[in-house]
């Protein structure tokens, strides 16, 4: 029992680990080597038994013949199997073409998939800046809008006790409407004040809310221009450090001494420019001067 199975394990097959459209050729070799050793081993056969009509004689010329019959057919078949494998080769070729093809259209679909989901990425992040800028927004309009409700809720209160006053003073009024008409008028006149004081707060409310949205509007468009010209500021003076090939000692962070590092540059251009204006126009006279030497 041990000596069978020592066999059975010396006896396993192993294979390579390897894809399987990269050993498709090495299949098709074996199956041709193998229907080559069957042929061979039928002709061998055929060979060994000969035919009945060649038994009786011993003619070498006949068992030539027989054998130049049986290479000619298995010429023909085997070129015939050529054929076929040719045809075989093409498909696959073909079919191998077609999935390149695949592969490649696969390859383009991943790639659009993966910059789709980065604008998504980028559009989700915009998109959360400005929820967070609205939030903010609405908890200051909220704070405004209540400070505006208790200013108005006081000058209701104030207009409640004024409507009670004047319903307790109602039982005098016929009474008193002879000597104190005139205080009556002055308190007609008082409640008609507090109820255009409170139409003028109203709409004051109103504008100045309205103002507030314009201001900070404003105020955003400002920053975001300040930004920018922070952001250009700071490229104009990497360039000019880049051109005079120094490093940066400025942090991008101090926007002042970044102005003041551009405008000494431009200074030190300017005076540049100047000498080299001179020296151009005492150049241009000296060789002028030449030349009227040689005329």
């Amino acid at each position: 029992m041990e000596k069978k199975e020592i066999a059975k394990s010396s006896f396993k097959l192993s294979f390579p680990r390897i894809p399987a459209y990269k050993s498709t050729a090495e299949y098709f070799k074996s199956q041709v080597v193998f229907r080559d050793v069957q042929l061979y081993a039928m002709i061998k056969v055929i060979l060994r038994r000969g035919y009945e009509w060649d038994m009786p004689r011993c003619d070498p010329q006949l068992y030539l013949t027989s054998s130049r019959r049986i290479h000619d057919k298995t010429e023909e078949a085997l070129a015939a199997r050529r054929e076929f494998y040719k045809g075989e080769r093409i498909k696959l070729d073909q079919q191998w073409k077609e999935l390149k093809e695949k592969e490649e259209e696969l390859k383009q679909s991943f790639i659009k998939l993966n910059s789709f989901i980065e604008t998504n990425e980028e559009k989700r992040e915009r998109a959360k800046e400005r929820r967070c800028e609205n939030v903010k927004l609405r908890t200051d309009r909220a704070k405004e809008i209540e400070k505006l409700r208790e200013s108005i809720a006081f000058m209701e209160e104030a207009k409640e006790e004024l409507d009670k006053e004047i319903a307790e003073h109602k039982f005098y009024e016929a009474k008193l409407s002879d000597e104190n008409g005139l205080r009556i008028l002055g308190l007609n006149n008082v409640v008609g004040n507090l109820n255009a004081r409170y139409r003028t707060a109203s709409s004051n409310a109103m504008h100045w809310e309205s103002t507030v949205w314009a201001i900070k509007k404003k105020a955003f468009q400002k920053y975001q221009e300040m930004n920018e010209v922070r952001r250009a500021c700071w490229n104009v003076y990497m360039l000019m450090c880049k051109r005079k090939g120094e490093p940066l000692k400025i942090p991008e962070s101090d926007f002042e001494k970044q102005l003041n590092y551009i405008k000494k540059t431009l200074q030190e251009l300017q005076t540049v420019k100047g000498e080299a204006t001179v020296v151009l126009k005492k150049t241009f006279s000296s060789m002028k001067g030449q030349t009227s030497k040689v005329s």
